[in-house]
């Protein structure tokens, strides 16, 4: 009686493991949708942008915020650079989103700057249990199953050309969903 391992189609260990375009559009997804939680919050309370118009905006906001940061991402989807990339992001994005709830801040240029300027002792202030909390709770559980994912491999001409394909649809997904809300994102 053969065993397992001899029915096993000989190209089997290729289908092991996540693509890149997968774990950047994964990615991309859980920064757009979850990692923006205060966006989506001043967004739905605002009157102009209440009830099923409200969330059919922000279904549109949401798809194209997706498919910019993956397009973004999809530069980035080399073995050796993606996930420490989307290290950065995960961690910077539950930053940004604790200080945004709790602060009731926006963070723009003149915000970063700022914070490249700020005390060592006023830094060490901001740095707290709730910090570490949304650390945990935003990008805890998505860096563990991140990491655990081994990349498949993949030809250069072909991960280029996924590469590029990425870009270009993440390209045209925020272009797609701009022009359908463009009324109410003016």
């Amino acid at each position: 009686m053969p065993s397992s391992a001899q029915t096993q189609p000989p190209d089997q260990h290729r289908t092991r493991g996540c693509t890149a375009q997968n774990l950047v559009w994964r990615s991309a997804l859980w920064l757009a949708l979850v990692c923006n939680w205060p966006l989506w919050q001043r967004l739905l309370d605002l009157p102009e942008h209440s009830g099923w118009r409200g969330l059919a905006f922000a279904a549109c906001f949401a798809g194209g915020m997706t498919g910019l940061m993956g397009a973004l991402l999809s530069l980035f989807a080399w073995p050796r650079v993606l996930k420490p990339v989307l290290t950065l992001w995960l961690l910077s994005a539950a930053a940004s989103a604790h200080f945004m709830g709790s602060y009731g801040i926006v963070i723009d240029p003149s915000m970063v700057i700022n914070v490249i300027q700020t005390d060592p002792g006023e830094a060490r202030d901001l740095i707290n249990s709730l910090l570490l909390m949304s650390l945990l709770a935003l990008a805890g559980g998505p860096l563990i199953w991140l990491w655990r994912q081994p990349l498949r491999p993949q030809t250069l001409p072909l991960r280029l050309g996924l590469n590029l394909l990425g870009f270009v649809a993440g390209m045209a997904l925020m272009c797609a969903r701009v022009m359908v809300s463009f009324a109410e994102m003016a």
